[in-house]
Order: C-alpha cells, then sequence, then structure tokens
C-alpha cells in the first residue's frame, strides 16, 4: 500500500529523455545526467564516478572518520601521508603558531626527535633532545658543498667547533678554566 515497484526499470525525469535514475542492482542507484553515469548510490556510499564532480559551494565538509585526498589523510589532530614528501607551498609565510609554545621535528616518532624549539618566558630555546645529540650549523661555500660552520658538541657540554675562525665587535668575555689564544 502507497508502494511503487518499478521493477528495476529506469525512470526518465526530463523531456530529451537522457537524465535518469536507475535500480537495476540489489541495493545500488545509478542517477544519468545528459546521458552520461555520474552518480551512484549504495549502502552507505555516495560516489561520483569518473567525469563527474561533486562541487560543495561553500560549505563546510564535516568528516567524523577522516577524509583520504590522493594519498593524504587527514583524521583528528593528524594529517598522514602514505609516501613520497609534502611540500607546503603557499602565497604567503608559513606560520606555525603552537599553544603549547614547543614544535617539534623528529624522524619516525617522537622517540626519534632531533630538534625542538621552544618559548621559554619569551626566549627562544633550540635543543637537540636525544642524549649528546650534537647541533649543527651548515651552509654552502661558494657551491662546493656543505660545509659544518659551527657544531655544538653535546657529549662536551656544548663545546663550540667553527670551522674558520670567529670575528668579535668589541670585548670578548670568558669565565670558568683558564682562556688561551693560539693560532
Amino acid at each position: 500500500e502507497g508502494v511503487i515497484n518499478f521493477n528495476g526499470k529506469e525512470i526518465t525525469l526530463d523531456a530529451d529523455f537522457d537524465t535518469s535514475i536507475t535500480s537495476d542492482t540489489d541495493d545500488q542507484i545509478d542517477i544519468k545526467i545528459a546521458g552520461a553515469d555520474d552518480f551512484r548510490f549504495t549502502a552507505n556510499t555516495f560516489t561520483v564516478l569518473s567525469g563527474s564532480t561533486l562541487v560543495n559551494s561553500g560549505n563546510a565538509i564535516q568528516s567524523n572518520a577522516g577524509i583520504t585526498i590522493d594519498n593524504i589523510t587527514i583524521d583528528g589532530t593528524e594529517i598522514d601521508l602514505s609516501s613520497g614528501d609534502l611540500t607546503l607551498d603557499v602565497a604567503g609565510d608559513i606560520i606555525l603558531d603552537a599553544d603549547g609554545g614547543d614544535v617539534h621535528f623528529q624522524d619516525s616518532g617522537s622517540s626519534n626527535r632531533f630538534i625542538s624549539i621552544k618559548n621559554s618566558s619569551g626566549s627562544c630555546v633550540i635543543s637537540n633532545p636525544t642524549a649528546d645529540g650534537d647541533i649543527t650549523f651548515q651552509g654552502n661555500d661558494d657551491g662546493v658543498g656543505a660545509v659544518n660552520a659551527l657544531v655544538l658538541d653535546m657529549s662536551a657540554s656544548g663545546a663550540a667547533t667553527f670551522n674558520a675562525g670567529i670575528t668579535i665587535g668589541s670585548s670578548l668575555t670568558t669565565s670558568g678554566a683558564p682562556f688561551t689564544l693560539s693560532n
């Protein structure tokens, strides 16, 4: 009573007979527009078929189970790339705004963290949290390749090794052990 059964027949919706709805497969509804297969509904799935486009006219897309675009997955507080490199390319600046005050760089998980940048009462603290992990400043000298300009040796309490000299402005102050100059 009140049910119309089309028995899988195509229902034509427009005057030139090229826009229709069909349900000739169990639990599947197909939509054709201008003669092309555009959309498919199955249990819990809406599919935009090849050659068709889903347009969102300025409304937010919400997904509580994550979203996958190409090989990038965004879910909760994490963005994952299944293979290759990820490039952030913006017309303006890239701003990292961490309300916790810390930005960490790591390789394959937090147990392999190799540098941290922290806000400590308004001062910037750059650290290598790896035990005895050095901090090295490199540059490219006249296209020859990487040059270690400065190495901070954490296994020696941060002893600084400059590659090719130090220029000091107006004064040099030392404390602690005796100071020796040699050349």
